[in-house]
């Protein structure tokens, strides 16, 4: 359940955000509008549908490479908090106990 929760939860924020990446990496590189689309004559009507899937290009990759890593990561932070939490219990429990004579 923590791993499909973990999944769905980084699945979803990388879909938000993947645009904002996107922009911020063609900010930072010095790319200009239109700058890396191929030119077309009816390039003064695009849609805004086309720029939405411009600015969603490369996300199953980004999607493959980060869900799986975030869901595993969590499951794994998951299995060694009870280890832990399982072991300082059964230490706290014997350091309270009486002692055997």
């Amino acid at each position: 359940a923590s791993f499909v929760n973990s999944f769905l939860a980084k699945f979803i924020a990388t879909i938000v955000t993947y645009p904002i990446q996107v922009l911020q990496t063609r900010h930072r590189a010095g790319i200009k509008r239109g700058e890396a689309e191929p030119s077309s004559s009816s390039r003064n009507k695009k849609s805004w549908y086309s720029v939405v899937l411009r600015l969603y290009r490369g996300l199953e990759s980004k999607l493959l490479q980060t869900c799986f890593n975030s869901a595993l990561m969590f499951v794994a932070y998951e299995r060694l908090l009870g280890i832990l939490t399982s072991l300082l219990i059964s230490n706290e429990t014997d350091v309270h106990a009486e002692p055997r004579i």
